[in-house]
Formats: C-alpha cells, sequence, structure tokens
C-alpha cells in the first residue's frame, strides 16, 4: 500500500496461541488478506505474512477463489485458530489484481499454528441471499465477528438488509450454524423505500461485534 490509495476495511484481532497478538486486515478490495503480529493488544504491530495455502500462493491470488475480506479471528480454547471472511457483492476484477474472484458468502479457515498458513477451507459456511442453505429475510453480507460464549460459537454479520446485525450459532466452529435473530437495528432505515437497492448499500451498512465486560454483554457497532 505504499500510494496509500488502499483502505483498511473492517480488521480483528486475536491473541495467538503463543500470547501474541494477530491483527487480520485486508485492503478494501485488493483481494488479499495479511496478518500484523505485537506482544501487546495496543501496538506497535509489526507485518507477519500474507494468509497463504500449504503451497505457498497467497490466498485470492487465484482466479475462482472467494475474495478475502472482513476478517473475523477466533484462536479456541483447544489452541485451533479460526478465520472468517465474506462479502456478498462480486467485485470488478479490475479492483482485486485482475483476478476474477468469487462471493458465494462467509467462509471459514482453520490455520496452522503460524498464523498464516491454511490448514484447512475455506469452506462456505454461509450462503448469501437466493442460494440453498441462506438464512430467509437475513442472508449474509458482509462483517464476519465470532465468539464463542459458554462452549458454543455465536457469528455476528451484518445482513443483506443493510440496517442490522445478525447472528448464527452452532455447537461447533466451522459447521452447523443456525439463524439466531437481529443484535441490534437502526429502525429499518429505508425498508419499504422502493428505491432502496438492498446489498447496495449507498446509506451505510451496519459492522459491530459483541463482547463481555464485568458480566455484562454490549454490542459495539458502527455506520457510516
Amino acid at each position: 500500500n505504499r500510494g496509500g490509495r488502499r483502505c483498511l476495511y473492517a480488521p480483528d484481532v486475536t491473541r495467538g496461541p503463543d500470547g501474541r497478538y494477530y491483527l487480520y486486515y485486508a485492503f478494501d478490495f485488493l483481494g488479499v488478506m495479511a496478518v500484523a503480529v505485537c506482544d501487546t493488544p495496543a501496538g506497535q504491530y509489526q507485518f507477519h505474512g500474507h494468509v497463504k495455502f500449504q503451497d505457498g500462493h497467497i490466498w485470492g491470488t487465484r482466479s475462482g477463489e472467494p475474495l478475502p475480506f472482513d476478517p473475523g479471528v477466533l484462536t479456541d480454547d483447544d489452541g485451533r485458530v479460526w478465520l472468517y471472511s465474506g462479502f456478498a457483492t462480486k467485485v470488478p476484477a479490475v479492483a482485486s489484481g485482475f483476478h476474477s474472484l468469487t462471493n458465494p458468502g462467509g467462509v471459514v479457515l482453520e490455520l496452522e499454528p503460524d498464523m498464516v498458513t491454511i490448514k484447512a477451507g475455506p469452506d462456505l459456511l454461509f450462503p448469501t441471499r437466493g442460494k440453498p442453505g441462506a438464512f430467509a429475510g437475513h442472508a449474509f453480507f458482509e462483517a464476519s465477528s465470532i465468539r464463542k460464549i459458554n462452549g458454543r460459537y455465536y457469528f455476528v454479520y451484518s445482513s443483506v438488509k443493510g440496517h442490522e446485525l445478525c447472528y448464527a450459532v452452532s455447537d461447533r466452529p466451522d459447521e452447523g450454524y443456525t439463524y439466531g435473530g437481529v443484535v441490534v437495528d437502526n429502525a429499518d432505515i429505508f425498508e419499504g423505500d422502493p428505491n432502496r437497492q438492498e446489498g447496495v448499500m449507498a446509506q451505510g451498512n451496519n459492522h459491530g461485534g459483541i463482547e463481555e465486560a464485568n458480566g455484562q454483554w454490549y454490542v459495539f457497532y458502527h455506520r457510516q
């Protein structure tokens, strides 16, 4: 990003099995995901590498792969590391280095202990609207965020409606999610407006996640 033209969209951070903090980020629609590492959560982070497959090629640099976008990351109690990603809208190849990347929905990958090498995946978890398995009326759009609460996995995401954050829940990190409901909603802004185009998000959309502090759960979120 030497020219400063790329924006850093919706990053996420996890404390890895080695106790260090790993920050996952993507430069807007470029189609690659990178990782930075630090001994403390607040910085200064140093570049650690790009998320890549076992053969060394960087995820998102080969046509046909799902676009790396809006990472959500979880280091599980057993030390396994899960990376979530996804975007619902097709990105023109010119924006991603002329790689024709796919947008099937929300995907999951398991990472090796080095925090950058893909051990398994990407596998589709949350299909986009109109595809088999999509959550009716609240299909996945973007903004993956994952938490483990009392042994279950809660996946928070921005739905195709744009004005809401929804969640899905499973007993496993990589399969079996069922729709749970709406976490927060912006009063159905523009709902019912015949000129409103779902998926375009001209008015912005909700991004965020949930976190526990002193025994109380909160939702932190933003909207353009």
